[in-house]
C-alpha cells in the first residue's frame, strides 16, 4: 500500500442501498486498490424510530453527521463525500480546508414543491456550506453549472468528472440473451422520472398497433397512480415488478431488457443508462439536463409532450423497422467506450494531490 496517503471515502448511502451510489464508491474504492493507496469506506447504520420519514431525516442530518464527526477526528488522510446532501454543516466546522465533496444534483432546490419542507430546509442549509470546502467534483457538466449559477460558487473550486461502468460485467453480446418476449424497461418512482407518462406512451402504443405481445419490467415498486393506470389501461400485458435486488440481478434484468424508456424531467450522470447501453439496450429519453452528456447521439429522443412521436418510437425498435436497432448499436457502443473507471479514478486522484 502507498503509506503517502489514506482515501477516506465517506458515503452516507451505504444503508439506503441505492444502486448508483453503491457503484459509485464500489468501484472508484476498487480502483484505488488497484493504485496501491489505501482505502477506508465510512459509513453508519439507519437509524429506525417510529415513522420512516422520521427515520430518514434522523439518520441523513443528525445522527450521520455527528457520527462522521469523531470518526473523522481519529482518522488522517484526504477525505471525500461521495454524495452530498447530509454533513456539510458539521465537516464544514473542522474539514473545510482538506474536504473534497462530490456533488451530483440539486434537485431539491430545482423543484422545492416536490420536496417535503423539513427535507428541503435541511437540504438548503448543507448545500449552502459547499463553496467552503477545499474542493468540489461534478459528474455532469449541467451540475456544475448550476452550482456556479444558483449557488455562486467559483467555477475554480469545481472539477468536472464522469462516472462510469463496470466493464467486466457489461458491454458483452447481450442481445442474444434477450428474452422471446419484448421488454419494455422502466425505473424508479421518484416524481421527476415521469414513470406515468411512460406508461401513457405504452398504452397509446398498444392500442394503436392492437399489441399485446411484450412485457413491462419496472425497477422499484409502481405508485398507487400507477397501478391504477396499468389495471385500467394496460391490461392483457405481463407486468414485472423488481424490488430489492442484489448487483447481479439488476445485471440481469439490464440483460432481459430490450427497451428502457426514460422520460425523465430532470437527471444527473445516472449509472444505470450507461449500462443499458452496455447491455445492448436500446433508449428512448427526453432532451433534458445532463442525459444528452451520456447518451449524446446514441439514443432517440422524443418531447415528453409529443405522445405520437413516442408511441412512433417504441413500434420501429420493437420491429426493427429500417434496421433501427442495429442504426444505433455503432452509436452507443463508442459511446459507452468513452467511460472508464480507471479513468474516473485517476481524475479524481489528481484533485487529491493538487
Amino acid at each position: 500500500m502507498n503509506n503517502k496517503i489514506k482515501i477516506n471515502l465517506i458515503f452516507p448511502y451505504k444503508w439506503s442501498r441505492s444502486y448508483s451510489m453503491f457503484t459509485y464508491w464500489n468501484n472508484i474504492k476498487n480502483e484505488y486498490i488497484k493504485k496501491w493507496y489505501a482505502v477506508n469506506v465510512i459509513s453508519c447504520k439507519k437509524i429506525d424510530l417510529f415513522n420512516v420519514r422520521l427515520s430518514d431525516v434522523f439518520t441523513r442530518y443528525v445522527y450521520y453527521p455527528l457520527f462522521l464527526f469523531f470518526v473523522c477526528l481519529k482518522e488522517k488522510g484526504v477525505f471525500h463525500i461521495i454524495d452530498h446532501s447530509y454533513a456539510y454543516l458539521w465537516m464544514s466546522i473542522i474539514y473545510k480546508e482538506t474536504l473534497i465533496v462530490t456533488c451530483h444534483d440539486l434537485m431539491p432546490l430545482k423543484f422545492p414543491k416536490n420536496v417535503w419542507k423539513i427535507a428541503h430546509m435541511l437540504f438548503y442549509l448543507n448545500i449552502k456550506c459547499l463553496g467552503l470546502f477545499w474542493h468540489i467534483i461534478t459528474d455532469s457538466e449541467s451540475t456544475r453549472k448550476d452550482l456556479i449559477w444558483i449557488l455562486k460558487i467559483n467555477a475554480s473550486k469545481i472539477t468536472m468528472i464522469p462516472l462510469a461502468y463496470d466493464r467486466s460485467v457489461f458491454f458483452a453480446k447481450n442481445h442474444e440473451t434477450k428474452g422471446k418476449k419484448f421488454t419494455i424497461l422502466l425505473i424508479w418512482s421518484n416524481f421527476y422520472k415521469n414513470i406515468m407518462f411512460a406508461l401513457k406512451w405504452i398504452s397509446i402504443f398498444k392500442n394503436k398497433y392492437s399489441n399485446t405481445n411484450f412485457r413491462i419490467l419496472k425497477i422499484q415498486e409502481f405508485t398507487v397512480e400507477e397501478r391504477s393506470f396499468i389495471e385500467n389501461s394496460l391490461s392483457g400485458i405481463e407486468v414485472v415488478e423488481k424490488i430489492w435486488m442484489t448487483n447481479e440481478e439488476v445485471w440481469n434484468v439490464f440483460r432481459e431488457s430490450d427497451l428502457l424508456i426514460f422520460p425523465s424531467l430532470y437527471e444527473w450522470f445516472w449509472l444505470p443508462i450507461l449500462e443499458a447501453f452496455a447491455s445492448w439496450m436500446n433508449v428512448i429519453t427526453t432532451k433534458r439536463w445532463s442525459l444528452e452528456e451520456v447518451w449524446w447521439d446514441a439514443c432517440k429522443y422524443v418531447w415528453w409532450e409529443d405522445v405520437n412521436e413516442l408511441w412512433d418510437a417504441i413500434w420501429k425498435i420493437y420491429t426493427n423497422e429500417d434496421n433501427t436497432n442495429w442504426y444505433y448499436i455503432e452509436k452507443w457502443t463508442q459511446q459507452a467506450s468513452k467511460f472508464d473507471w480507471s479513468k474516473t479514478a485517476d481524475l479524481t486522484l489528481k484533485i487529491y494531490f493538487a
